[in-house]
């Protein structure tokens, strides 16, 4: 009812003011040291004639896996213009960080995978990975894959 609201003395509403601000500092803060993958680097090879993928024929995608299990996936890797020629850099964020743009690895991450899908097959360099709280994993592998091949890429803590 109104008469109890009017009980409420100041000190009683600075009490809850104070309150209301450390948790809302606490939730802050907790929501900055999660880690959250913000960008995807590739680096296609440049060893031999073939390196390049049309992405028509094939095509990336990267699992990430985490210590305490917690899984995403991105969706094709593929910006407008002409990604993976050989020993081209190319960068991927936003929307196409599929569900790895949300989640989140409290604890590290386990592992990544590179999916090649498709039988134009891809000289991978390196991937790199990006996270919101600036650390960067790189994975170097000098390596092709082709036909639905995978390469698993060790995580940190």
């Amino acid at each position: 009812s109104f008469g109890n609201l009017e009980q409420i003395t100041m000190d009683r509403l600075l009490i809850l003011l104070c309150v209301l601000s450390t948790l809302a500092l606490v939730q802050g803060s907790h929501a900055s040291n999660t880690t959250v993958l913000t960008k995807i680097t590739t680096v296609t090879g440049n060893t031999d004639g073939d390196c390049g993928m049309l992405l028509a024929f094939g095509w990336i995608t990267v699992e990430l896996i985490g210590n305490n299990k917690e899984t995403c996936s991105t969706h094709t890797l593929d910006n407008s213009g002409d990604d993976m020629n050989p020993g081209q850099t190319d960068e991927y964020t936003g929307d196409i960080l599929g569900s790895c743009r949300t989640t989140e690895f409290a604890d590290g991450l386990f592992q990544f995978v590179i999916h090649h899908h498709g039988f134009d097959g891809w000289c991978m360099h390196s991937v790199s990975l990006t996270f919101n709280t600036g650390a960067v994993l790189d994975c170097v592998a000098d390596i092709t894959l082709d036909n639905d091949q995978g390469y698993r890429c060790p995580g940190h803590n």
